[in-house]
């Protein structure tokens, strides 16, 4: 886990991720679509040129002395400066640089065929226990859009709180930096009842900490109708004051961003 959200994982409730809102999240979102086989994203290769365009940096163009210039007579050569660009506007020029024409790997497809990460912290104090719940519901294969791969992140070591999947006889331990990844969909593209899963009781006084993210079939699937995501603006949280899921709600925040750069540059790679 990047340094910089483990601390945050460790202070959040239930929260969802807003692209471009935040950028440890951004980095880790992209190296699970990538661990997921969705996207063929050099991660630290494509955040790095993120972090570098948002810094202050000498134009490469104007970097050699121009075709007689004399230190002598003219001075020490000086080149010109590109002022750093903000974080979402560096990461829409990204987008937009691997947009018209390009292929939909990478962070453009990343972004059209998912949802953004949730990220939930699992109250010891309560028990931490999930009832069983199915990510899809479409039997019959009539929904374009159907949820197809769940990716879940677990970011700490816990005693109990093991992901079981019921219909299949399978547990999985949460471990801090594992990777579960599982299918929701048959061959015939209709939701899988055998993917059922539940999250069993915590037996020790920590919390478990996860970040999940869902990837569906097809591009048609749209995350600002489908989850109310908006770019540019606090995330919404999802909170649950005690261990009966029913008495979960979740708290969107008021008001809407004026722009958003980001989305708007990925909604490039869901044409056609």
């Amino acid at each position: 886990l990047p340094p910089t959200l483990e601390p945050q994982l460790v202070r959040s409730a239930r929260k969802w991720m807003i692209p471009g809102a935040n950028r440890s999240a951004d980095v880790l979102d992209a190296a699970v679509s990538w661990a997921a086989g969705f996207a063929d994203i050099a991660v630290e290769e494509t955040f790095r040129a993120v972090e570098e365009a948002m810094s202050t940096r000498a134009d490469p163009e104007t970097l050699a002395a121009p075709e007689g210039w004399d230190e002598e007579e003219d001075g020490e050569w000086a080149p010109a400066m590109l002022e750093g660009k903000p974080y979402e506007e560096a990461l829409a020029a990204h987008f937009a640089a691997a947009g018209d024409g390009a292929s939909l790997l990478g962070l453009g497809r990343a972004f059209a065929f998912s949802a953004l990460p949730l990220l939930t912290s699992h109250y010891a104090s309560s028990g931490g226990a999930v009832r069983a719940e199915l990510r899809c519901d479409d039997f019959a294969a009539e929904k374009a859009a159907q949820p197809v791969a769940t990716a879940v992140l677990f970011a700490n070591d816990v005693d109990g709180g093991e992901t079981t999947f019921p219909a299949l006889g399978l547990r999985v331990a949460p471990r801090r930096g594992r990777l579960l990844l599982y299918t929701s969909m048959t061959s015939g593209g209709a939701c899988d009842p055998l993917t059922i899963s539940a999250e069993a009781p915590l037996s020790g006084a920590t919390d478990k900490l996860t970040l999940t993210k869902v990837f569906y079939s097809d591009t048609t699937f749209d995350r600002g109708s489908e989850n109310k995501e908006r770019p540019q603006q606090d995330p919404p949280s999802v909170r649950c004051p005690t261990s009966d899921l029913l008495d979960c709600f979740r708290q969107d925040p008021n008001g809407l961003p004026v722009t958003g750069a980001v989305v708007q540059a990925g909604y490039a790679h869901k044409r056609g």
